[in-house]
């Protein structure tokens, strides 16, 4: 099926949606107006002031469907179809549309990457439990056995021996 047509009318909007998990993305959706049913008429175009109302009702939708979910739930609501849908069960209200779609999804800004957080994510529970416990028994047990005559005494040591080999020409800089 041809999406642009004669006597038909392009919309396109675009917003800007914030996950839960701090994302910020930029969501670009395309529709087409069409003929009612019945309608005798060939021109099937929307005045300046219904494609306003119908770009505002775009934008809502998106927004409510949208905001406050998780990346992975938007991404399976576009690759499912259900915004599509409920875009178009909301518009076609107004006035006929068809050829409804999310045309792009930019990524704007993500969230800081924390390690411990990805981690949490892809492991279990107890999992997660027994990590930590392992983290703080390490802490505990990782101390500086090396007085400082004797970090003094390796470093003094180190310095002789570089300096010999370079003496030496065994060692470059």
């Amino acid at each position: 099926m041809q999406m642009f047509k004669k006597g038909i009318t392009l919309i396109e909007s675009f917003t800007e949606v914030k996950t839960v998990d701090g994302y910020v993305l930029r969501i670009f959706a395309i529709a087409f107006t069409c003929k009612a049913d019945g309608q005798i008429n060939k021109n099937a175009k929307a005045r300046r002031t219904k494609r306003k109302i119908l770009r505002a009702k775009m934008i809502a939708e998106i927004q409510n469907k949208c905001s406050g979910k998780k990346l992975q739930d938007i991404v399976n609501m576009i690759k499912s179809e259900k915004i599509e849908k409920d875009i178009n069960e909301s518009l076609n209200k107004i006035r006929p549309m068809n050829n409804i779609t999310i045309r792009k999804v930019k990524m704007l800004r993500r969230p800081k990457f924390d390690q411990k957080e990805f981690m949490a994510l892809y492991t279990q529970k107890a999992g997660v439990q027994k990590s930590r416990a392992l983290e703080q028994k390490e802490e505990s047990e990782a101390k500086n056995l090396l007085s400082k005559d004797m970090c003094r005494y390796l470093t003094i040591r180190t310095r002789r021996v570089l300096m010999s080999k370079r003496a030496w020409g065994l060692y470059r800089s």
